[in-house]
């Protein structure tokens, strides 16, 4: 840390807060975004709310490192290669030191929207329906912020609200205000989300959508009780959609509204229901959707039963291949007839194959189950089913396209690591919809703030003079 001044000072300034949070991203030559999490948690009885409030300005904007610098005796970033540009992208905007700063819960209030909109918003959502402790919109945001993002219970909500001249309120009626503003905060994040697509929205082109959904559970519970299901840009790193359910509410392909220029990529979980397939076969937007090959009612173009082993064990050794198949209805009459779908067979190295054999005899063993040698036959092909057509897109171009359905994942690593959202905190259907949407909410304005600083590749440290 002594090599770095700027970072010096960053961290000996803070050291007198009670708690600081910093979220770091590393650069590598422009690519690569690695989002990490720096906490340290200090206890003062007293604070200088001036300096707090002049802290709330730094911001460190690019220092190069070639070395682990320490902190506190330990490695404070691993480098993952030669040449890193450690960006200091903002500090958490809710937790104590940056709620003194009312001027910068006016530059977060410019992402979201004029006080006059919040308050008709709220309004029509049924969120804002007395004024004796809230007294608008913005207010009854900031607090649901501070409990949701802010990682704050309900008292200590209303304690930091009464000390800062927020709000004044007790912990129950803020629970009704909350409850009450669920649906409001989720019309927000929405109209975030809407906001953004309308600027960074394709003109030509194809445009990759990945859909997936991840599950969230109460506290003290054992099994899941929310599912958010959200589509993810690739080429933004962005979300695009989102909606919160119960666990019961199944994942489906075809649950967003969908466009002429998307091609919708998702996992076996969604390729199980012909009916939401067939929505996009016939629809606007293309699909490619990963399959079980006993997941579907296979047949062929004269409405036999296709042999899903038969083309499998014709395929050469190590190579691809991909046939015309029709989808048929599981025996639902009113789910149409048959509709055609591009099969396509992708070989696994040997390698892969002997791992994702192991990995499906180890889950079965451990269930109870045993494997069918169809099943361990067919685990060495990945099957996947789009309505892309032949003579434009390869069966390897197919493929590449869905290997990049990894980065959804990543996207939900990122939300419960980085803003804990699988730490829900309220047992309460209402509030723990207004905690999970006011979490997605602050994730959305993150992006957008960090954004620019992400669309061109960073200059080197000393590049420009300081002021």
């Amino acid at each position: 840390m002594n090599d770095f001044p700027l970072l010096r000072t960053f961290h000996q300034d803070f050291r007198s807060h009670e708690e600081v949070n910093v979220e770091i991203s590393i650069v590598s030559h422009g690519f690569n975004v690695v989002p990490l999490f720096w906490r340290e948690h200090r206890k003062l009885p007293r604070f200088d709310k001036d300096h707090l409030i002049r802290l709330c300005t730094v911001f460190i904007s690019v220092a190069e490192i070639f070395d682990r610098p320490m902190h506190n005796g330990k490695a404070w970033v691993n480098p993952i290669s030669a040449n890193l540009r450690v960006v200091v992208l903002r500090l958490i905007l809710f937790n104590v030191p940056m709620n003194y700063s009312h001027d910068n819960w006016s530059a977060i209030l410019a992402h979201i929207g004029k006080p006059e909109e919040l308050d008709t918003s709220a309004r029509n959502a049924g969120a804002l329906t007395r004024r004796r402790e809230i007294r608008d919109a913005a207010t009854l945001l900031r607090l649901g912020l501070a409990y949701g993002p802010g990682g704050m219970s309900l008292r200590e909500v209303t304690a930091w609200a009464q000390l800062h001249d927020v709000a004044t309120l007790s912990d129950v009626p803020l629970l009704k205000r909350l409850r009450n503003a669920a649906d409001w905060f989720g019309i927000l994040a929405a109209q975030t989300l809407a906001v953004r697509a309308a600027v960074t929205g394709c003109t030509s082109g194809k445009r990759l959508r990945l859909v997936d959904g991840t599950a969230i559970s109460a506290p003290g519970g054992g099994s899941a009780e929310w599912r958010l299901h959200m589509g993810y840009d690739p080429h933004t790193c962005q979300f695009t959609d989102f909606e919160l359910t119960d666990s019961r509410d199944a994942e489906r392909l075809d649950r967003f509204a969908q466009t002429a220029d998307e091609i919708r990529i998702a996992d076996r979980g969604f390729g199980s229901r012909p009916e939401c397939i067939r929505s996009l076969a016939f629809g606007e937007a293309d699909y490619i959707v990963r399959v079980h090959w006993r997941g579907l009612r296979w047949l062929t173009a004269e409405g036999m039963r296709f042999d899903m082993m038969g083309f499998l064990r014709g395929l050469d050794c190590g190579k691809n291949g991909e046939t015309t198949v029709m989808i048929g209805n599981s025996g639902n009459k009113k789910a149409g007839a048959p509709f055609p779908a591009r099969l396509i067979a992708v070989s696994l190295p040997p390698e892969k194959a002997l791992i994702s054999k192991t990995r499906l005899l180890s889950e079965n063993r451990r269930k109870g189950r045993v494997v069918q040698a169809e099943t361990l036959e067919a685990a060495g092909h990945v099957l996947l089913l789009t309505s892309l057509p032949e003579d434009e897109y390869s069966a390897e171009q197919v493929a590449d396209c869905y290997r990049l359905r990894w980065q959804i994942e990543l996207a939900f690593k990122r939300l419960k690591s980085l803003l804990h959202l699988d730490a829900l905190r309220a047992k309460e259907p209402e509030l723990a919809k207004a905690w999970i949407f006011a979490n997605l909410l602050a994730a959305f304005l993150i992006d957008d703030i960090i954004q620019p600083s992400l669309d061109f590749p960073p200059r080197s440290a000393g590049s420009e003079k300081k002021n």
